[in-house]
């Protein structure tokens, strides 16, 4: 028994270190999972927390504020941690550590240049869109300081360099950075008087302990030495990275996309139906989100790997560690919504109460989506990896376009059951196109 015993721990210990590319991805999918697992528990509570101390009416007014906020930084954002492993996978490949400072310099400049563009949008957007949502003049000031501070953390760059350097257990624990955060902030917000306010507060805060995590990481384990030399040789970026610029100005345009697809239900819900359906939308969007995580997880480490193969082994390698990916997202997917169908009811009675409990047909329709995303989570890193940002963001655009048709025909007769019809919807056709676009990107290249 005691000799079994070990063989099994020699066997796990073995494959654990294994540097297949499979396994790669699959442990570093793990480390994703424990950090956000762990923050997922924990935003049980604090969302919970924030459903029941301020009542469907003012948790809608809450989630419309973080909304706007994530819209606004979603549509100028450079997604600047796809360059940096897209393009730096190359050059730590070839042990070329300049050209990989130079690269996160560039992207750190984006990151700036996105955040004061975004402020400036967000300056005119809650103006324009605050009026719509029914906002006070306090609400609406409220939401613009959460805006500048979502938009002035920065840390796409930094998680790009721990992703890339295979430190994605430091990025586990970063994200859990922001949980913690956002649990102590709204325990301390329960016990002294729930308001939006004090929560956006806590969710401010949140954005600014994680980015002060993540670089101090960057810092201990990222070894990028910015110099004169490295600074000197900026202007030779664009000739250093083929593709680059073009693929900077595509992730942007992506990034847009999602955030249309991610953020337009909410406030279009908000804007149609008033605070309260927007409230029990975003309740139901906020625990299938907590699945399609997983999605997420797999997608990022995916993508690192898949870059890596790329530039170390070639196609071929990258389009059977695709192909394999594939098997094992279809086979969380069906657990993700298995999950959802015997688990939902009681999560939203337990986590927000009986108030809750209509976003029940809402939280069916979004885990299915979200399951949707999980089937096709190697998708589009495929198509990425491969330098095939443009049809991306086709994909992208004609998701969204089919969205906003969808929104326009069902949200006014079903208001938040009608959005989340849309987005099921939308996602279906999105996920069909994508499949289709990777399948045959890797037929032509086999």
């Amino acid at each position: 028994m005691k000799t079994g015993m070990m063989s099994l721990r020699a066997w796990i210990a073995e494959h654990v270190r294994s540097e297949h590319a499979l396994s790669r991805v699959l442990r570093n999918t793990s480390w994703l999972l424990a950090g956000k697992g762990f923050a997922a528990l924990l935003s049980i509570v604090y969302l919970a927390a924030a459903a029941r101390g301020l009542g469907p009416a003012r948790f809608g007014q809450f989630v419309l504020v973080l909304g706007m906020g994530q819209a606004i930084s979603s549509i100028v954002s450079f997604q600047t941690w796809r360059i940096v492993v897209r393009f730096s996978a190359i050059h730590r490949a070839r042990g070329d550590d300049q050209a990989f400072a130079r690269v996160a310099l560039f992207c750190i400049a984006l990151d700036i240049l996105s955040a004061i563009t975004g402020c400036v949008i967000a300056w005119v957007g809650v103006g324009l869109i605050g009026p719509l949502l029914g906002w006070t003049t306090a609400l609406a000031q409220d939401a613009l300081l959460y805006a500048f501070v979502v938009l002035l953390t920065i840390r796409s760059t930094a998680i790009g360099l721990l992703r890339v350097s295979d430190r994605f257990r430091d990025s586990a624990a970063a994200d859990s950075v922001m949980a913690i955060t956002r649990l102590t902030g709204a325990l301390l917000i329960l016990a002294i008087g729930p308001t939006p306010a004090r929560f956006l507060i806590a969710w401010g805060a949140s954005e600014v302990t994680t980015a002060l995590a993540y670089w101090l990481l960057v810092r201990k384990h990222v070894p990028i030495r910015i110099d004169r030399a490295v600074i000197a040789g900026m202007g030779a970026i664009g000739e250093e990275n083929p593709g680059l610029w073009r693929f900077a100005g595509l992730t942007n345009l992506g990034a847009t996309m999602t955030a249309a697809q991610q953020q337009l239900p909410l406030l279009l819900v908000g804007i149609a139906a008033g605070p309260i359906a927007a409230g029990l939308f975003r309740f139901a969007y906020q625990l299938g989100q907590a699945l399609q995580r997983l999605a997420d997880m797999l997608s990022r480490a995916l993508f690192a790997e898949l870059a890596d193969v790329h530039a170390r082994e070639g196609a071929v390698a990258m389009h059977t560690l695709f192909l394999r990916t594939n098997r094992v997202t279809l086979i969380g997917s069906a657990a993700v919504m298995a999950a959802i169908v015997l688990l939902g009811y009681p999560a939203l009675y337990l986590i927000g109460g009986s108030a809750y409990l209509p976003a029940y047909i809402p939280l069916l329709l979004l885990g299915g989506a979200a399951a949707l995303e999980l089937a096709g989570a190697s998708f589009e890193p495929a198509l990425l990896s491969a330098g095939k940002a443009a049809n991306v963001l086709a994909i992208r655009a004609l998701v969204v376009l089919l969205l906003c048709f969808f929104l326009w025909q069902l949200l006014p007769l079903f208001a938040e059951v009608g959005a989340a019809v849309a987005m099921l919807l939308a996602t279906l056709f999105g996920t069909l196109l994508f499949r289709k676009a990777a399948y045959s990107l890797v037929k032509m290249n086999l």
